[in-house]
């Protein structure tokens, strides 16, 4: 089993990808990042959804906000509900969630080279850390991100046409981590897009708590994109990190707008058309962004998985 740290702003599909983690590998805590809603909110989210499941993992609070933009969390109630988590919990619970930061830091010192990092929300979190203890990088056995969107399959953004909502929440922490020489995986819409799971998918899990969790997010995908179903992004990174040779990858730079106009867009090129030689051939800031994907072992797998 791999060492994870699970790095989430829980929404539907992150709770999801949490389970399925939590049964295929060894997750070492919970740290949440702001996104699909607040920080105190996520917190909450995850405490309850990790009780209502016994998932025996610490959880920790981490950032509250992008490191230049002050967001706005309205966009994300159509699709995960008012509460971030499909309104299925409606209390709080007194839990105390020490520092996210520390605890990644931590973890990664005691822990050299065998850490991946598991980012699912904003990547607020990983690039604060990196800021503050750049000797990390060279210590994290990888880190894979759900993020991006490369236009390649005829999918694009979904925030913008050329942007993903978790690189948009925070482009400049995006941006940051891909100038870094941390090795980086990345799952980005264009493959997340591919799995779909029906409404017979889901009864198929006879989990009722999951049925009721995702009404919310069935309805968007039903009343906004017009097809019977909803994309699980998040839980396909930790099909990445169950069976990798499932997914066709490519070795490419990739590159991360910051600016208002083409916020959070991410541009990928192959090392042939560097042809100025502005990144020098650097192979350390090669990123392996996931293009394909072998849609029926991957969608079998998660579904037998988080069957009852």
């Amino acid at each position: 089993m791999n060492k994870i740290i699970f790095d989430t702003d829980i929404g539907i599909d992150d709770a999801f990808a949490l389970l399925l983690a939590y049964k295929t590998q060894n997750i070492l805590g919970i740290t949440t990042v702001f996104g699909n809603t607040n920080i105190n909110q996520v917190t909450n989210n995850a405490v309850l959804f990790s009780k209502k499941f016994d998932i025996d993992v610490p959880i920790y609070k981490g950032c509250s906000n992008s490191l230049v933009y002050n967001n706005s969390f309205d966009d994300s109630i159509n699709i995960h509900g008012n509460n971030g988590l499909g309104d299925i919990f409606n209390d709080y619970v007194n839990y105390v969630a020490y520092d996210a930061l520390e605890f990644i830091i931590d973890s990664i010192n005691d822990n050299p080279h065998e850490i991946i990092l598991v980012a699912l929300g904003p990547l607020t979190n990983i690039a604060t850390v990196i800021k503050k203890c750049p000797e990390l990088v060279s210590k994290i056995k990888f880190l894979i991100i759900m993020g991006g969107a490369f236009g390649t399959d005829g999918c694009f953004g979904n925030i913008t046409c050329n942007s993903e909502f978790n690189v948009w929440s925070d482009p400049h922490a995006a941006q940051l981590i891909f100038l870094s020489k941390l090795p980086i995986v990345v799952v980005p819409l264009d493959v997340t897009h591919k799995i779909v799971i029906t409404e017979d998918d889901l009864l198929s899990l006879n989990n009722n708590f999951l049925i009721d969790l995702s009404r919310c997010y069935m309805s968007f995908y039903r009343n906004k994109k017009f097809f019977d179903g909803m994309v699980l992004h998040d839980p396909i990174v930790i099909s990445y990190l169950i069976e990798d040779k499932w997914f066709d990858v490519k070795d490419v730079y990739v590159e991360v707008l910051t600016d208002s106009l083409y916020r959070g867009s991410t541009l990928m090129y192959d090392k042939k058309y560097d042809f100025h030689n502005i990144l020098h051939h650097n192979d350390s800031l090669l990123r392996k962004v996931c293009l394909n994907l072998d849609v029926v072992n991957v969608k079998s797998n998660l579904l037998s998985i988080l069957k009852i």
